[in-house]
């Protein structure tokens, strides 16, 4: 009885949707159809969007030490690697806290900061695994402009982004090579 009880606790919202929907059922037999269709039919998108997800996930970890990748993260400004940007970002799902520990290890790895830029953006923004859901609530026409002003808007802020820290590293260098020769002179 113990154990149920902390199962309870532990799956709090579960439990109260699901009292919530044994009560709709109760007081109207066919709301509570229709939320367990909706229920159904979510479950059903959702278990192939795991497996991706499941799957893609195995692959990151065994492929960010093969050296394929690395090869892939190095100090490169071209297309290739603004690609890799873009693919990684689209095809990683779950929260974007985790990619912020990423970016830092990739840019220690020598990747350009418009790149990590990217990926982070369209880590948030644009995600295969969700592009059902997209579809099916928002429709066709709309998910395809979204995603397409999304990718060019994510590119143009990534150029911005670089130029500014640039700019500011620059000013940081100056200022901190005038303090060194200032304590020389003195």
């Amino acid at each position: 009885m113990n154990k149920f009880i902390k199962t309870i606790k532990n799956n709090l919202l579960l439990t109260a949707a699901v009292i919530a929907t044994i009560i709709i059922w109760i007081f109207d037999h066919n709301k509570g159809m229709d939320i367990l269709i909706n229920f159904l039919n979510t479950c059903e998108s959702t278990i192939p969007i795991l497996i991706l997800m499941f799957a893609l996930l195995a692959f990151i970890k065994v492929g960010m030490n093969s050296d394929a990748v690395q090869k892939g993260i190095q100090k490169n400004t071209g297309i290739k690697s603004i690609m890799f940007g873009y693919i990684f970002g689209l095809l990683v799902s779950g929260p974007i806290y985790p990619g912020f520990s990423l970016s830092k290890i990739l840019m220690e790895h020598g990747i350009k900061i418009r790149v990590v830029i990217i990926m982070l953006s369209t880590w948030a923004t644009l995600k295969v695994a969700l592009l059902p859901f997209e579809i099916k609530i928002l429709g066709l026409h709309v998910t395809i402009v979204r995603w397409i002003v999304t990718g060019i808007v994510i590119f143009l802020i990534a150029i911005l982004c670089e130029a500014v820290i640039k700019y500011v590293e620059n000013k940081k260098n100056k200022f901190m090579e005038k303090e060194r020769i200032e304590e020389i002179d003195i």
